[in-house]
């Protein structure tokens, strides 16, 4: 308790729109040196989360995260055998054969991935996989009914109608404002998701005990989340937006 104690009172606080203090590596440094092994299990749950976007990313051909339990080279040779052990990527593998198939659908692996996450993962980490999967399921209605198509969903972790917005609970309440609000640029758009995001983790462990390994992880997330905001004034990551935001204008 005493380690993590400090490494909580150590970290600077943190805000979306302004710099972070200290980079994810710093963070993950101190993190080795101040948690248990069973607290760094918990760490590591978390960042396999983080190996299904950067295998994704690396699908698409766009640029990986630095941070994951795989680095770059590990993660690439077990998408080549097909030996990435995280849920959801026996499901994608088994039903895309061809690389021209898992291109199509790599956002798919991430779809699969959180709905398969076991129940018997840490309370917080289960809860922010929800809280992303309902995210992706509700963004992705939005923009099937904005280019008027349909959409189906599978395994919904939510006990509401989708169709009707009026029902959707905190924190999702505020998602369709947020979308039917939405400025002309495409970036913009992605901030203020983000800035959504960035506030509903924090809020996720509002209730949990002071210096709680919670608040680590929630940290952790939010500052990838800051962090994210630098990746996306790459050329790269602006053409993705801008081509998904045509799509739905």
């Amino acid at each position: 308790m005493g380690s993590r104690y400090f490494l909580i009172s150590f970290l600077p606080d943190l805000h979306f729109d302004k710099a972070p203090e200290m980079s994810l590596d710093e963070v993950m440094f101190f993190a080795g040196l101040n948690l248990s092994i069973h607290e760094m299990r918990s760490v590591n749950l978390l960042h396999t989360f983080f190996d299904i976007e950067n295998a994704c990313r690396h699908l698409l051909g766009t640029p990986m995260t630095a941070l994951g339990s795989l680095n770059r080279r590990e993660l690439q040779e077990k998408l080549e055998e097909e030996d990435l052990d995280l849920p959801g990527a026996h499901t994608f593998f088994s039903r895309y054969l061809t690389r021209e198939s898992r291109q199509k659908n790599a956002h798919k692996l991430i779809r699969f991935f959180l709905e398969e996450i076991p129940p018997s993962f840490p309370s917080f980490i289960y809860n922010y996989f929800q809280i992303e999967h309902t995210l992706r399921l509700l963004t992705g209605y939005l923009r099937a009914q904005a280019m008027g198509k349909p959409f189906s969903i599978n395994n919904q972790p939510f006990d509401f109608e989708i169709d009707n917005t009026k029902t959707w609970p905190e924190p999702y309440s505020d998602l369709y404002s947020l979308w039917n609000n939405r400025p002309k640029e495409a970036r913009e758009f992605e901030k203020g998701l983000s800035k959504w995001k960035f506030e509903a983790i924090e809020n996720l462990c509002a209730h949990s005990k002071p210096f709680s390994l919670d608040f680590f992880l929630s940290y952790l997330i939010r500052l990838r989340i800051v962090e994210a905001q630098i990746e996306l004034n790459d050329p790269v990551h602006l053409n993705i937006i801008e081509r998904i935001a045509k799509a739905t204008r």
